[in-house]
């Protein structure tokens, strides 16, 4: 059923098969064609079940793979797709299907140009080795290779394997030139590539099994480590980032910068969502310090926790971790005396249940859910909004925080034993339901139009209610005046 409306009707079961890749509904990335797999029988030669692939409605034949989403190539655009075909009563030998239809050219291992025009694939040459293929025509030959396309941009990377299944070696090759000092040692690997958001730099991890790692960033060779992790460019594409460890001591990298400890630790670095703010917590000689901004700043607190930015990137918080304050968010470096985490709060942290704070999505607005300033000696608990602490209820649990699109309101869920659960909007309680169950995908979630969508179940189905927003209540009605995130530092 799509947008209500039967799509097909088959015969074929819904039982899952293929350690539990039955079914896998979903849509396509452009959201205008639905896809899924279907379990059949086919009795020649054996009784055992196949996959079918069924695209807009349409079944495809019986693949005899055990294939799931991981064996479809998917073109960026949405409309077209290419897997490979087995005969399930192997009487034909294997094809490529694009878009429906078998391919003139035999070839695996598809994967699409960023335009969605083109093909990469590739198939066995004899006697040891592998042919690449743009569109069917052979453009490489060696042992292997894996390519590699960024979302944007004409660059193309492929790393070519070489050598004998036991003394295999390899090198990078960019554009169709290969990058000078990319080769490895027998046995050795480049075993990730990585490009920048426009599509214009690259970043490749190389190392052999001697422990000798180095990441080549645009033709340029860092140093050598026992490990290199964690690699990625920040969102302006301005500088790479990836985390090292050699001789005892664990590196975050920011560009060609090291930033690390001789004894202690080194947490993954945060990247802001947007521009090149690059943060962390480090742990050195036993201290706890904040790396931001490619300068190191030691903790008033024992600890740190939930490290992010600001969806621009303009600020960052954490939760300060101190053994006589407890747990308080710290926005740009400046603790706020309003916000205290109570023990659930804080347990729910251990566990990393789920962020433990929001920003708003036009990065002016912070909330989470907390207790008092000042103690009580019960269990009251209300919620932290851009520095003030708004008093909530001492029952029951709160859930599901989260702005509207707009940055204007602020909603989330109060539930409490085997009551309805009841959804407020800026401290007004909304409507009472039932859940329909966490574990529905995108059970709560906003629309284009701003409006407030959720399932929720009674006694014969489930209901979609949906939430139109009005400017009633608001955060700013909620503050008494309002405030921004900025401003409480």
């Amino acid at each position: 059923m799509v947008e209500g409306k039967e799509l097909v009707r088959s015969s074929g079961s819904h039982v899952t098969l293929f350690d539990g890749n039955s079914c896998q509904l979903s849509f396509t990335a452009n959201n205008k064609h639905v896809y899924f797999f279907s379990d059949v029988t086919v009795t020649n030669p054996s009784t055992w079940g196949f996959k079918r692939f069924v695209f807009d409605g349409k079944p495809e034949p019986p693949n005899d793979s055990g294939w799931d989403t991981r064996e479809l190539a998917f073109s960026p655009d949405g409309d077209h797709y290419a897997y490979v075909w087995n005969d399930p009563k192997r009487q034909r030998p294997w094809m490529l299907i694009v878009d429906g239809k078998p391919a003139p050219y035999q070839g695996g291992a598809p994967q699409w140009t960023n335009d969605s025009k083109h093909l990469y694939t590739q198939k066995s040459a004899a006697p040891n080795g592998t042919e690449l293929l743009f569109d069917g025509k052979p453009i490489a030959k060696a042992f292997g290779f894996k390519v590699y396309i960024p979302p944007v941009g004409d660059m193309v990377a492929v790393v070519v394997s070489g050598g004998t299944n036991f003394h295999p070696f390899s090198f990078l090759v960019i554009n169709g030139k290969k990058v000078p000092g990319s080769d490895t040692v027998e046995r050795g690997l480049i075993d990730k590539v990585e490009f920048s958001p426009d599509g214009k730099h690259y970043a490749a991890i190389c190392g052999d099994t001697s422990n000798h790692h180095y990441v080549i960033t645009d033709g340029k060779r860092g140093q050598e480590y026992v490990s290199v992790d964690k690699l990625a460019f920040t969102p302006d594409s301005s500088t790479v980032v990836y985390t090292t460890y050699i001789n005892s001591k664990n590196f975050i990298v920011v560009g060609d910068q090291e930033f690390g400890s001789s004894i202690g630790s080194v947490n993954p670095p945060v990247i802001a969502p947007a521009g090149n703010r690059v943060a962390a917590f480090v742990r050195m000689n036993g201290n706890p310090s904040l790396l931001i901004d490619r300068k190191m700043t030691p903790l008033n607190a024992s600890g740190g926790d939930d490290l992010s930015f600001t969806p621009d990137g303009a600020h960052y918080a954490y939760f300060a971790v101190d053994a006589s304050l407890g747990h308080r968010l710290v926005i740009d470096g400046a603790a706020q005396p309003q916000s205290v985490l109570t023990k659930v709060d804080t347990m729910d942290l251990q566990n990393a249940m789920a962020l433990k704070y929001v920003f708003s999505p036009d990065s002016k607005h912070i909330a989470h859910f907390g207790g008092p300033p000042t103690p009580t000696g019960g269990y009251d608990r209300g919620i932290f909004l851009d520095g003030k602490y708004i008093p909530g209820s001492s029952q029951g649990t709160n859930h599901a925080l989260s702005f509207s699109p707009d940055s204007k309101h602020v909603f989330w869920i109060h539930s409490y034993g085997n009551q309805p659960d009841r959804v407020f909007i800026d401290g007004k309680p909304l409507v009472d339901f039932y859940s329909a169950g966490n574990n529905v995908p995108h059970w709560w979630d906003f629309g284009p139009d701003g409006a407030l969508s959720f399932l929720a179940q009674d006694d014969n189905s489930l209901k979609r209610i949906s939430i139109a927003l009005s400017d009633t209540t608001s955060i700013a009605t909620m503050l008494g005046g309002g405030s921004a995130v900025a401003a409480n530092h």
